[in-house]
């Protein structure tokens, strides 16, 4: 029997041989290999480059040849001021090299800081406090390289002085610029208002403080325009010419004689140092306290005040240096500046003792110490 034709599934079909084209290169033999040979090469040497073209950073923005050296002149040891200073300056990408120098309001020692700073090529120098950038800046009018700094850019912050003094401590000098935060004292009687309305207001005077001086004169103004009749007593002084705490007592047992009905310290480092015996004896008297110096609020017993923040002043002070650094702003063009806004302190033992409490307004906008 005839076996069945099978019928594969693909039948096998036969297709034409494809021709094989070679690519000749169209240098001649000689030059294709040496062609091949250097790129060969060329990838050998990028393979070996890549890791450690990885470990590098990425480039950025140009940077000075060194870090921006700054001279912190300081009263005394570093405070909020100072350290929100440095902070906004690497916050504004300065790289810098912070040489303090503690320097008091020893004018030997200020001196020998400055001389040190225009020594190591200081591109900087900062001021903490009203009364170095006096002493830097020189006397009013005054621009003599003798007596003041007037090479090296100098920024200051101020918590003593308003924003009018300061500009007038910058006015004329181009080197200079900063922070004056002082509240004015037209707002701070405005405060003292809003708390109760006082008609009589006593003040203890520093004369040896000539910013002290400054500001109660302003603080007459302020009171006559509300009617405020402002009762001052001035500190005596010893042959020094330094005010004599163990007055304090009396000179506040004579306001409340006449009939004063609130305590006005004004921003003071001396009173501040003595906020403690000041108050205590402003409070025997039934006498409150008002101040714009959170010391005597926070380490003593003032009633209340509204006083500036240190911090938003270093802040401030940090973002003017950064500009003069970074972007070449003559200091002279960058307007003294005050703070947008003051914090309004209310102690509520002090109140107690007193029963004389706050109004609700201010007990929903102020800081509130137990």
């Amino acid at each position: 029997m005839a076996r069945p034709r099978r019928h594969p599934r693909h039948p096998r079909r036969h297709l034409p041989r494809r021709r094989r084209v070679v690519r000749r290169s169209p240098l001649p033999h000689r030059e294709g290999r040496s062609m091949i040979a250097r790129r060969t090469m060329l990838a050998y040497l990028a393979a070996l480059a890549a890791p450690i073209a990885s470990a590098l950073p990425l480039p950025g923005p140009a940077t000075p040849a060194r870090r921006a050296r700054i001279f912190t002149l300081l009263a005394k040891a570093e405070g909020p001021a100072d350290q929100a200073f440095r902070a906004q300056l690497a916050l504004d990408g300065i790289d810098t090299e912070i040489v303090p120098r503690e320097v008091g309001s020893d004018i030997v020692k200020i001196t020998a800081a400055v001389r040190e700073a225009r020594a190591r090529g200081a591109d900087l120098i900062y001021a903490s406090g009203a009364a170095l950038a006096e002493a830097l800046a020189g006397p009013a009018g005054a621009n003599d390289p003798a007596r003041s700094v007037t090479d090296i850019p100098i920024v200051f912050t101020a918590l003593t002085l308003t924003p009018e003094q300061g500009v007038a401590l910058a006015t004329g000098r181009r080197n200079v610029t900063g922070v004056a935060a002082a509240v004015p004292p037209a707002l701070q009687l405005d405060a003292i208002r809003a708390y109760r309305p006082f008609e009589r207001v006593g003040v203890i005077v520093n004369p040896a403080n000539k910013t002290t001086l400054a500001t109660v004169e302003q603080l007459r103004t302020a009171a006559a325009l509300h009617n405020v009749a402002l009762i001052e007593r001035h500190l005596p002084l010893d042959p020094r010419g330094q005010p004599l705490a163990s007055a304090l007592p009396e000179l506040v047992a004579a306001l409340a004689r006449q009939e004063a009905q609130l305590l006005y310290v004004p921003q003071d480092d001396w009173l501040a140092t003595n906020g403690k015996p000041l108050t205590d004896a402003a409070l025997a008297q039934h006498l409150p306290s008002f101040t714009a110096d959170a010391t005597l609020l926070r380490h003593a017993r003032a009633l209340f005040g509204l006083v500036p923040s240190p911090e938003s002043a270093g802040r401030i002070a940090g973002h003017q240096a950064a500009r003069i650094l970074k972007e070449g702003a003559a200091p002279g063009t960058l307007p003294v500046q005050g703070l947008p806004r003051n914090r309004c302190i209310i102690n509520m033992s002090v109140a107690t003792a007193l029963e004389l409490y706050p109004p609700v307004a201010l007990l929903n906008t102020a800081e509130i110490l137990r």
